[in-house]
Parts: structure tokens; C-alpha cells; sequence
């Protein structure tokens, strides 16, 4: 075929987001996520369309604003082919850019949660409780924040969703420290202990881990 159809405009993203994958530079899916954009809109090709839009919310040199604007189009795509999973993840991604515009997240993750429970997504609507409980605490919501964390931890505990878990560790341990929640405290020791064999190294992972580490301490844990 043509060096700019559709199979070939595939195969390109496909390609690019396998270097993306390894070297976890946004610079280099970029340039073959907007090529294939250009191509599937030309072309009429949704599907590549929504494969482009996902690879290019990965610029994290674009303003908030943009990035919004990507996720919120990404969103609606989904919506138009059933992908319910990612209109879901779509619905999170902006609700935690509006948190760093200082914008209230909850509407849209009433609505991640709304359609998470419609489809019977369950590790969806545990991501989105986790989102409530990481914006609750930033946001000083701190009630919400523990209701949603525990909400989260019994759906990531009953689905073995170890990524989710670990996440919502994050937000209710300080949580738990500042209130003295001891019994919650020991609880998190315990799934530390148990699932830190599960988890890469990770700068990320490196620093997360001290964090809490340094509450069970103080704790006498």
C-alpha cells in the first residue's frame, strides 16, 4: 500500500509505541501518534484514531489544558466504539489534571464511577475509588479520601489489583498516621511485607516505599 494508508500508519504507531515503551521517552511515539492522528482522520479510521490519541496523551511537555483537551477527545472516542474501559480511565485522567488546575475533580469521577458500575468494571471502579482517595488527600478532603481508600483496598484486595493497592497504601497510611489508626497501620505493614516481591524497581517505587516506611516506624511498626 501507500507509505501514508492506514495499515501502513499502524504499523508506524505500532512500532513507535514499542520505543515508547522501552525507553519511556515521550519523543519517540510523538511524532508516529500524530502522523497516524492525521492519517485515520483523513481516512475515516477510528480505530486508529483512538490508537493515536492514546499514545499522544503521553506528552508531558503539554500544558494541563492540552493534556485535558487529548484525554477528554480520547474519552469521547472510546465512548463511540464501546471501549468502556478506557472512556473510564479517560473520565480519571482528567479529574486529576483538574485537581493541579485547582479544579474540583469529584464531578468527573462521580462519573468514571457512574459508568465503571453500568459496565460492570470492577477493576475500573476500583482505579476510580483510588482516585478519589489520592485527590481527597491532596486536596485535604481527608474523609472522603479514607472512605474511598478503604473502598478501593477491599475491591484491589478481593481482585488481586496489586498496582491499585499499593497506590491506595500511599494515600491512606498518612492518613492513618495522623489519626492513629494503629489497626490500619499494622494491616498496610502486613500487605507490605507480603507483596513487595511483586513490584519492579522503580525510582517511584524506591521513594514511595521509604515514605511509608517512615510512618510504620514512627508508629513502633
Amino acid at each position: 500500500g501507500r507509505l501514508d494508508d492506514v495499515a501502513s500508519g499502524r504499523l508506524e504507531l505500532a512500532a513507535a509505541t514499542a520505543r515508547y515503551f522501552i525507553t519511556d521517552r515521550a519523543e519517540d511515539v510523538l511524532p508516529a501518534a500524530e502522523h497516524a492522528l492525521a492519517v485515520a482522520r483523513r481516512d475515516g479510521d477510528a480505530t486508529l484514531e483512538l490508537q493515536a490519541l492514546e499514545m499522544l496523551t503521553v506528552d508531558d511537555r503539554a500544558p494541563l489544558e492540552v493534556f485535558m483537551a487529548a484525554w477528554r477527545d480520547l474519552g469521547l472516542l472510546a465512548r463511540s466504539q464501546g471501549r468502556w474501559e478506557l472512556a473510564c480511565r479517560a473520565l480519571r485522567m482528567q479529574a486529576m489534571a483538574r485537581l493541579d488546575l485547582s479544579l474540583d475533580p469529584r464531578p468527573m469521577l462521580d462519573e468514571a464511577g457512574e459508568l465503571a458500575i453500568a459496565h460492570g468494571l470492577t477493576e475500573a471502579l476500583a482505579w476510580t475509588e483510588y482516585s478519589r482517595a489520592e485527590t481527597g488527600f491532596a486536596s485535604g478532603e481527608w474523609d472522603l479520601a479514607w472512605t474511598a481508600g478503604l473502598s478501593a483496598l477491599e475491591l484491589a484486595e478481593r481482585g488481586a489489583y496489586h498496582r491499585i493497592a499499593v497506590r491506595t497504601w500511599h494515600a491512606v497510611v498518612p492518613i492513618a498516621a495522623a489519626w492513629g489508626r494503629r489497626d490500619v497501620l499494622e494491616r498496610a505493614a502486613r500487605w507490605y511485607a507480603d507483596h513487595d516481591a511483586n513490584f519492579p524497581d522503580s525510582a517511584y517505587g524506591r521513594l514511595m516505599r521509604r515514605f511509608v516506611n517512615l510512618h510504620f516506624v514512627a508508629a513502633g511498626l
